[in-house]
């Protein structure tokens, strides 16, 4: 939607990134990590109904196994602060999210479970970290926690400006039975939860409180399917959007509504080169 000639070069050029031999970023290991502890945590039967002690002593099992079988790195020199965090600082981050569950009566439906729907005409697909069942008034009630390892400032600020655009694609796809389903982001490295639903998660950090989620969720998948209608068009034209240091006066994406389309960011009147240079974006050189 945002950057359309990602879509055309990686879908249907099929050009991709070499494959080397690379060591992830710091980042993005301690989060695959920290996903793997907390859903495991998450998978195992009666995690709900443990005492402190009970969850403690399943927690260091539980991290210690995933070190070993994921984690090696944090065994080389340097690393032993990061050991410790894994160790036994996050098992008082997961505790806060465990308890989140229990305030609010939620079953642990699944980890990492991937579903597929539509969005317009469109065919989508998702997988969510983790999703949650209640039943409340005779109803059943859904709702996902999308795990994130750091990134408070980023994705407070994409909830409140209701940018949150794949949360309210999974909120649509994840419970086609009720429409839509609360949605929240769970910073593990702050113990914070995120979300627009404040009869989801009592005691989270409720954003938008004037705002019903439904009814945003629902304008911004309208805003989706504008948004990818228009691109089919340019790209069923034979034009594609680059923007290499050209004037969003010159690009028609920049003529359409904001409240009827998804606009990609601007950069001082032109497009952020970085973002929409193919070299760049392939090969990482000018």
């Amino acid at each position: 939607m945002k950057y359309p000639y990602r879509w055309v070069m990686s879908y249907n050029a099929k050009l991709y990134r070499g494959k080397t031999l690379a060591l992830p970023a710091d980042f993005m290991f301690y989060g695959t990590l920290s996903h793997r502890i907390f859903q495991e945590l998450l998978l195992t039967p009666g995690i709900l109904k443990m005492s402190e002690n009970q969850l403690r002593k399943t927690y260091g099992i539980t991290a210690q196994k995933c070190i070993d079988q994921k984690g090696l790195l944090l065994y080389v020199q340097g690393e032993e602060g990061n050991l410790k965090i894994f160790r036994e600082y996050l098992f008082e981050k997961f505790k806060i999210l465990v308890d989140h569950l229990k305030e609010n009566n939620w079953e642990v439906e699944g980890c990492e479970i991937k579903v597929s729907g539509k969005i317009g005409k469109e065919d989508v697909g998702g997988k969510c970290d983790l999703l949650l069942r209640r039943i409340k008034n005779n109803i059943l009630e859904k709702a996902i926690v999308d795990l994130k390892y750091s990134g408070k400032s980023k994705y407070r600020k994409l909830m409140e400006d209701g940018e949150d655009l794949q949360l309210a694609i999974y909120s649509k796809l994840f419970h086609p039975v009720g429409d839509y389903c609360a949605t929240t982001y769970f910073i593990i490295t702050e113990g914070l939860l995120f979300t627009t639903c404040k009869d989801a998660f009592t005691n989270g950090f409720i954003l938008r409180r004037d705002y019903d989620y439904v009814a945003t969720y629902s304008s911004v998948l309208e805003r989706i399917e504008n948004t990818i209608k228009f691109r089919r068009k340019e790209l069923k034209e034979g034009s594609i959007e680059v923007g290499e240091n050209i004037s969003t006066a010159e690009l028609e994406i920049f003529t359409k509504s904001e409240a009827s389309f998804i606009i990609p960011k601007k950069e001082k009147g032109t497009k952020n080169r970085s973002e929409y240079n193919d070299y760049v974006t392939f090969i990482d050189t000018e």
